[in-house]
C-alpha cells in the first residue's frame, strides 16, 4: 500500500488515507475522489460531541449545529480551531509614575490561517479602562501558531501607579476573520 493525500485540519489534527499498491501511482480521477470523500468524513467527525461549538469556518463564522459543521466539512469546507493562551512572564521595575514595563505577558495562539496578519484586541474587565486594538500587529506562521510578548506599564483607569487586581481579555483574529480569546488574570504591579 502507498500513502495517499494528506488531509490537515487546522487544529493539527492530521490523517493519513491508505490507498491499495495496485491504485495508478498518479491518482486516478477515483483516487483522489475517493481520498477527499474520506479526509472530509474525517473532518466532518470533528463536529460531533459538540466540537461544532468552537470549530468556525475560514471566514471566522460558527456553526448553529453538528449537521451544519458536518455537512460544511464533507463538502470540502476547512475546519478552523483556534486557540489562544496568555500567560504573565516577568516583572520588571515598576516605579510609579514611570513609562517602565510592570511585567510582561506572553500571547500564545494555534489554528489561525498561516501567514496570515493578526489583530489583537484588549478589554480590560478590572479595572474598567478603555480598550485597546493593535490592526496587523503580527502575522501567523506557516503552521498557523502565534507567539507576542507584550509589557503592561501599570497606568491603567487614568491612574499612574495602580495597584491591584487585573483582568484583559485579549481577542486575536486573523485577516479572514478567525478568531479566539483568551484571558489573563494577575495584579499591578
Amino acid at each position: 500500500m502507498r500513502l495517499g493525500r494528506c488531509f490537515a485540519v487546522a487544529t493539527g489534527f492530521m490523517a493519513m488515507t491508505m490507498v491499495p499498491a495496485h491504485a495508478d501511482p498518479g491518482g486516478s480521477e477515483a483516487d483522489i475522489r475517493r481520498d477527499r470523500a474520506h479526509s472530509n468524513s474525517v473532518s466532518a467527525q470533528t463536529c460531533n460531541k459538540n466540537g461544532y461549538k468552537r470549530l468556525q469556518r475560514g471566514d471566522g463564522g460558527g456553526f448553529a449545529s453538528t449537521g451544519a459543521c458536518a455537512s460544511y466539512a464533507a463538502r470540502g469546507g476547512v475546519l478552523f480551531a483556534p486557540t489562544v493562551g496568555v500567560t504573565r512572564g516577568t516583572s520588571g521595575p515598576c516605579l510609579p509614575g514611570n513609562r517602565y514595563t510592570c511585567f510582561s505577558y506572553i500571547v500564545n495562539g494555534s489554528g489561525f490561517h498561516p501567514n496570515s496578519f493578526l489583530s489583537f484586541a484588549f478589554l480590560y474587565t478590572t479595572p474598567q479602562t478603555q480598550s485597546s486594538y493593535f490592526p496587523n500587529l503580527i502575522t501567523s506562521a506557516p503552521s498557523g501558531e502565534f507567539t507576542k510578548r507584550f509589557g503592561e506599564n501599570c497606568w491603567l483607569a487614568g491612574d499612574r501607579s495602580y495597584n491591584g487586581p487585573v483582568v484583559v481579555a485579549i481577542t486575536v483574529t486573523d485577516a479572514e476573520g478567525v478568531h479566539a480569546s483568551g484571558q489573563l488574570t494577575t495584579t499591578c504591579p
